[in-house]
């Protein structure tokens, strides 16, 4: 099920969605967006088929979702052991998944780059990988990501982690990228 908030966040209401039932109770819907042109789409950090471990399967609505609705289906594909923990549209159209994954060497990120008329039923789409956060530095469990403009054009994607109130082995870090207005 999904829920959905009031603006002023008082009141919340339930879309039951039965496809949800077919995904994993802890991998579920994990990246959500409403795209500029209407649509809502959600991809679950579950794997299509376990042993292949790069296709996540994503579903797309018409709006918002409705109560029952039964979405069109299409797989996100990602580089072997990353799952899609959020999505994002640019100012300029194209859209954003970022990837987290997680090992005993700690997480690793990395951000991904697609077109959204991309998203129709039936489609699988591998993104171009353009950023990575290997450095140990700054590496965290990455779960939010929004994309604002700057006056000169450039793009600003926005990330945040959450510790999980697992201070020992995860922080709250917010950074700040700069995609040039000269990066196609």
């Amino acid at each position: 099920m999904l829920e959905r908030f009031s603006p002023e966040l008082a009141r919340r209401s339930g879309i039951p969605l039965p496809v949800l039932a077919e995904w994993p109770k802890n991998q579920g819907p994990e990246a959500m967006t409403l795209l500029a042109d209407g649509r809502t789409v959600i991809v679950g950090e579950s794997y299509v088929r376990w042993q292949d471990r790069t296709r996540h399967p994503g579903l797309i609505f018409p709006g918002i979702p409705r109560p029952r609705e039964n979405p069109a289906r299409f797989e996100l594909v990602l580089p072997a052991g990353y799952r899609p923990s959020e999505l994002a549209q640019m100012p300029d159209g194209r859209m954003l998944v970022l990837g987290r994954n997680f090992s005993l060497a700690g997480f690793r990120s990395l951000i991904a780059i697609f077109a959204p008329r991309d998203i129709r039923a039936g489609t699988v789409i591998t993104p171009r990988v353009i950023a990575r956060i290997d450095d140990p530095r700054i590496r965290d469990n990455y779960e939010g990501m929004t994309v604002t403009r700057e006056a000169d054009g450039s793009q600003l994607v926005w990330l945040v982690s959450d510790s999980n109130e697992m201070v020992l082995m995860q922080r709250t870090l917010l950074l700040k990228l700069r995609i040039g207005p000269e990066a196609r």
